[in-house]
């Protein structure tokens, strides 16, 4: 990782006002270019993402060093949790001898986790600064009920999406180039300019990280925070970022590792603005959609973008009223992203085209 530094400070309070809250689950995707059945892993990963909104997905280039991706605490949690790829940890719950599964368990650990109640709540807030392209993130993790003694820990990955580049180390390796029933049909082995999304580009303050701050027996109503600083790199667009905040429970075997709850927050890029979870913009409905949607935005001054999973275009415009129909009936089946744009800034919604749906 380039120019971290890292500023920490804990306060512990008390708080009553502890309810209504959600739990949220990470999904960390142990992925890499040259990994050629993960393409199919990350259409299984966006569909799933989709399918259940308090679903945070994050992916983890652990496969190969060349991987242009791939850093070394990315690793450090790989070697641990994931023995290949496409795999993915589901709020790191060991089972199966292993802590990563494969994707034929995926939706029903999903459904586990998000079924259970949260022990904990995660909120996060953050500055940037444009000029020093400084992040300074603030996590706060209220205690919800009693846990029991262990070693608890905060985190932050920050992720940029839709990251692309140029060589064998953002090409990424398919074997799905003659299998029409996938999107990535047709686009070559490997396929060129493959958009990478989820990209975890910084693990905050390290791999397993942050212990001393919350207390080895913390109780009801108890609420604990830290405070993280991060520069972000030239090379990474600012408007594509994201922040990831989970505490998690660290074992030395990681048998008994957990994440405990997380939330995410999309970067807040104006100077010295402060924000909780950023609420996009813009509705899009049905969705899932057979085809015809509606766009509902509060700025008619707006233009939007659709691409397909793998980052392709497949139509663009430019809003002409606060509801626009678009007729997207030609497109296969699939997960595409929306993006709207309007003066400075940008937002991205998923959809689901399924001519099924009535």
């Amino acid at each position: 990782m380039k120019n971290i530094s890292i500023i920490f400070s804990a306060i512990l309070i008390t708080s009553s006002s502890l309810f209504g809250q959600t739990k949220k689950v990470l999904f960390e995707e142990f992925t890499g270019t040259a990994c050629a059945n993960c393409p199919e892993g990350h259409y299984r990963m966006d569909n799933l993402m989709v399918t259940y909104p308090n679903l945070i997905g994050v992916g983890l280039h652990t496969y190969n060093s060349n991987d242009a991706m791939f850093f070394p605490q990315v690793d450090t949690i790989g070697q641990e949790y994931a023995p290949g790829a496409p795999m993915a940890a589901t709020d790191r719950i060991y089972s199966g001898a292993q802590v990563a599964q494969t994707w034929y368990a995926w939706e029903n650990n999903i459904q586990t986790r998000l079924a259970e109640n949260p022990m904990v709540s995660v909120s996060l807030n953050s500055t940037w600064n444009n000029t020093t392209r400084v992040i300074n993130t603030n996590i706060t993790c209220d205690i919800l009920q009693n846990l029991p003694s262990g070693d608890y820990r905060f985190n932050l990955y920050v992720v940029e999406d839709s990251v692309t580049g140029s060589g064998i180390n953002y090409d990424q390796s398919s074997f799905y180039d003659a299998d029409p029933s996938l999107p990535f049909f047709g686009l070559g082995n490997p396929i060129v300019g493959y958009v990478h999304k989820h990209v975890t580009r910084a693990i905050l303050p390290q791999a397993w990280g942050q212990g001393g701050i919350i207390s080895a027996s913390p109780l009801t109503g108890q609420t604990y925070q830290t405070t993280l600083n991060y520069t972000l790199p030239l090379s990474y667009n600012e408007n594509k970022i994201k922040l990831v905040g989970f505490i998690s429970k660290y074992t030395s075997n990681h048998q008994g590792d957990e994440v405990l709850n997380a939330e995410e927050i999309t970067l807040p890029i104006t100077v010295g603005v402060s924000s909780n979870i950023q609420k996009n913009y813009f509705s899009v409905f049905p969705n899932p959609s057979n085809g015809l949607i509606t766009i509902k935005s509060s700025n008619s001054n707006s233009s939007y973008t659709i691409f397909s999973s793998v980052g392709e275009i497949v139509f663009m415009d430019f809003l002409n009223e606060m509801n626009n129909t678009i007729d997207l009936s030609t497109l296969k089946n699939g997960v595409y992203f929306i993006r709207l744009k309007q003066e400075n800034n940008s937002s991205i919604q998923k959809i689901v085209i399924s001519k099924n749906t009535p």
